[in-house]
């Protein structure tokens, strides 16, 4: 790794980036090395879906309420993780029918 114009906010060891190419591994020299939940080519922004760009997040970036759903049940509880970008606009819209629905119950 060397140091680059990488953001150290949402890149992995605080700015570093790939210091050599290698195409069977998917290494680009000079490519930042973005934390989980960040993107841009500096690292600079959060991934559509999450907001709250942060240093101390070692993902980078909050998810917006609308981003997590259950994925599993695991020993009685639900296991929260990341929806992909494709499935936001129909989480959104089942979540204001549902929400509709309980109002007119109440």
């Amino acid at each position: 790794m060397v140091a680059c114009d990488c953001d150290p906010t949402g890149s992995e060891h605080q700015g570093e980036c790939e210091s050599h190419t290698d195409a069977e591994l998917g290494l680009e020299a000079g490519l930042c090395i973005c934390k989980r939940f960040v993107d841009g080519p500096r690292c600079d922004m959060c991934k559509n879906g999450f907001w709250n760009l942060r240093d101390d997040n070692p993902e980078g970036c909050e998810c917006t309420y609308m981003c997590t759903v259950p994925v599993r049940n695991v020993g009685g509880g639900s296991q929260v993780g990341p929806v992909d970008e494709w499935r936001v606009p129909w989480l959104f819209f089942a979540r204001w029918i549902a929400n509709s629905i309980v109002a007119h119950l109440i």
